[in-house]
């Protein structure tokens, strides 16, 4: 009986180690089959055609099948370790695709969501503590990849135990010298990927300072006491796939990348990554010497009536999924003759004719509800009134509501056509009145806006624009309007500063304004 238990337990024990050896023969060849065909010789993956791969799917079944107690050294337990951490970063990838960064992956490296040694494990966590705590080389830097630009090169075959020690130090002495981690101005001065910057520490346990750690790969030997300066790391997708302008607009491209038309790519209904920032000023100077009356019919007004709105808007991001910020509401208006300037209420005077004040400072948040629906997102604004007696009276005109307002916007985009684009809104305005002791509470708007743009260039964007906006109250639609306009965007500093201008015309109505509108607005960002 005693025979039979030890047999038993002999053959499971047998079994279960020639099925991970299989599974680990499996991934490794499966791997190996992906990056000799997606992977070209700079590393850019084409992840659309490999997740169709059935080799794709047989290594991500396969990766995790492998146990830890049956690599039989720390080298082959090292190599195992490199090759399933690129994996996983092109799988994750792949299971958010299409996207422009992997920054734009919400807990791309810090969530536990990979399936490793039997366990749910995050990136930092394979790369921190089983590869650098237990097999330390400050090489492994140059061998693991992000699935970004700015990260070394992805090699296109897999790391062997073999070949282990052969393989890391061409990769590092190829990074080193291939001019994209390492610019080398002169013998006293170079310039470094924030990789050195991020992991100095690491570095410095094989060097007394970067330069000398870089110098035992550079061809030519820089001073070891040269200056240290560090360049803006590219978090792009190190994707291979061509895409049109429309694809980039749609933020299936990079949104976060100085190499590329960032700014662009950053539709309204996209979210800025973690740490990106925006700060946009849009102004909006209104005039009319027209209106429609209540029955829509349009009429000659006696004077000039002048709106000038400057919304100042910040936002930051949380995380790829949510943004917060500030908005603050800047508004001048002037009544005036019919045959006066508009440019009146530019003059910010407070007249008998004229007001002008800081009408509203309030939060707002962005955020995508929905994880799955990658082109809708939602933005809610809440403004507080930071003047008083807005709405004016005998001694000044009319100069916004006396209300606090909540703006949410459930915002869309869609590419249509080659370099062409769609965005549509509806953004219910709910005001409620300051004054406890009127009768009414308040009222509701809610504006519907559709634009269709296209971008000539990628700094260059054009658009129609069209508004329908309703308020209502008793009856159902109380008022109404109706805009048409066209404008137009351009990058005068590539990836950090914007110009925007517009025109609209007011051509239906009921109870409201017929005028229109001059429209320039401004955007600076930080992604």
């Amino acid at each position: 009986m005693l025979k039979k238990l030890i047999f038993a337990a002999s053959f499971f024990i047998s079994s279960n180690l020639l099925f991970s050896q299989e599974a680990l023969k499996e991934f490794n060849t499966n791997f190996d089959k992906l990056l000799t065909t997606y992977v070209s010789g700079n590393g850019e993956v084409d992840y659309v055609n490999l997740s169709k791969d059935e080799s794709f799917s047989s290594a991500k079944k396969n990766v995790d099948l492998v146990k830890k107690e049956d690599l039989t050294s720390d080298v082959q337990e090292k190599t195992f370790l490199i090759n399933a951490y690129n994996f996983l970063v092109i799988a994750k990838v792949v299971e958010n695709y299409p996207t422009s960064s992997p920054k734009n992956i919400d807990g791309f490296f810090e969530k536990k969501d990979q399936q490793l040694f039997g366990k749910k494990r995050s990136l930092t966590e394979i790369e921190k503590d089983l590869l650098f705590k237990n097999h330390f080389d400050a090489r492994l830097h140059f061998v693991l990849v992000c699935a970004a630009k700015g990260c070394p090169a992805l090699l296109n075959k897999i790391y062997t135990k073999e070949e282990l020690e052969q393989q890391l130090a061409s990769v590092t002495k190829k990074t080193v010298n291939g001019g994209e981690l390492v610019k080398v101005v002169d013998n006293n001065n170079v310039k470094l990927s924030e990789i050195f910057k991020w992991y100095k520490a690491d570095f410095l346990k094989e060097a007394k300072s970067l330069p000398a750690y870089i110098n035992t790969y550079l061809t030519t030997p820089i001073s070891s006491d040269a200056n240290v300066t560090h360049f803006t790391y590219d978090w792009t997708l190190n994707s291979s796939a061509e895409v049109s302008t429309a694809e980039k607009m749609s933020g299936a491209v990079n949104n976060n990348s100085p190499s590329t038309t960032s700014m662009q790519t950053f539709a309204p209904s996209k979210l800025l990554r973690k740490g990106g920032w925006e700060f946009k000023i849009f102004n909006a100077l209104y005039t009319q010497t027209k209106n429609h009356n209540l029955k829509n019919v349009l009429g000659n007004a006696d004077q000039r009536s002048t709106f000038f709105t400057s919304i100042n808007q910040f936002l930051i991001g949380v995380s790829p999924n949510l943004n917060v910020g500030f908005d603050v509401w800047i508004k001048s208006s002037v009544v005036n003759e019919l045959s006066d300037s508009p440019l009146e209420a530019l003059k910010f005077e407070n007249t008998l004719t004229s007001r002008w004040a800081v009408s509203g400072i309030g939060p707002k948040v962005k955020l995508q509800p929905v994880k799955a629906w990658k082109n809708i997102s939602l933005q809610s604004t809440f403004l507080f009134p930071s003047a008083k007696n807005q709405e004016g009276g005998e001694n000044s005109p009319y100069l916004s509501s006396d209300t606090y307002l909540w703006i949410t916007q459930i915002m869309y985009d869609k590419i249509i056509a080659e370099d062409f684009q769609i965005f549509a809104q509806i953004s219910p305005w709910v005001y409620a009145y300051t004054d406890k002791e009127r009768e009414d509470f308040g009222y509701v708007s809610a504006p519907a806006t559709l634009f269709l743009s296209y971008f000539p260039n990628q700094r260059l964007t054009t658009y129609f624009q069209a508004e329908f906006w309703p308020n209502f109250g008793t009856p159902f639609i109380q008022t109404h309007f109706t805009q048409l306009g066209i404008g137009g965007k351009y990058q005068i500093i590539p990836d950090l500063l914007e110009i925007e201008a517009s025109h609209t015309n007011f051509i239906l109505g009921k109870n409201t304004g017929a005028g229109k509108t001059f429209n320039v607005g401004f955007r600076l960002i930080g992604l």
